[in-house]
């Protein structure tokens, strides 16, 4: 029976030209050499990007990446570093629906808890009715995300959603079937 491959996790520190072809050879070179990119937070301003790219690599690619990404450099896209990561980060999914009366910046400002809680959002589906008799306007939210299992605190967030405008129904269900959890 055949030995299953050893990967790498780097933390990869990236600056350089806000060029989205730059960008997108970074994806692609990790991607051509079966990387997974776990977690990454890249800002622009005025025509300058900075980031850092967690990505998870086989490590028969690794050196073959490493050099085809240095090339990057030659046109604008600097890699700073490449730190090895000993363990990567174990996210845990989770879906969260909220229902109440919608008013005008609510989903913004779920969005900002949601960051501040470290969840990272991979789908947000919100539907809003007509108003009511009361003139108030009903709305669902269903989002899907993940979030570090080492750090999450569902009862903050929970508290936190909550304070957002009275009478939000919040279920949080976490959906790994190692730790089944239902927070109302």
């Amino acid at each position: 029976m055949a030995t299953p491959p050893t990967h790498s996790t780097w933390l990869l520190c990236v600056a350089g030209q806000d060029d989205p072809e730059l960008v997108r050879r970074l994806i692609e070179t990790l991607a051509l050499c079966e990387g997974e990119i776990q977690e990454q937070k890249i800002s622009a301003l005025h025509g300058r990007l900075t980031g850092l790219i967690q990505v998870r690599l086989p490590d028969q690619h690794a050196a073959h990446a490493w050099a085809q990404l240095q090339q990057l450099s030659a046109q604008g896209l600097h890699l700073l570093c490449r730190d090895p990561v000993s363990e990567p980060i174990r996210k845990r999914p989770l879906t969260l629906h909220i229902q109440g009366a919608y008013r005008v910046g609510l989903d913004h400002e779920i969005r900002l808890i949601l960051e501040s809680h470290r969840v990272q959002v991979d789908h947000y589906n919100q539907r809003t009715g007509a108003p009511g008799a009361a003139g108030t306007q009903p709305f669902q939210t269903l989002i899907s995300g993940r979030t570090d299992a080492e750090r999450f605190n569902a009862q903050r967030l929970q508290l936190a959603l909550s304070r957002l405008a009275r009478g939000l129904q919040i279920d949080l269900q976490f959906n790994d079937a190692a730790l089944p959890t239902t927070v109302h």
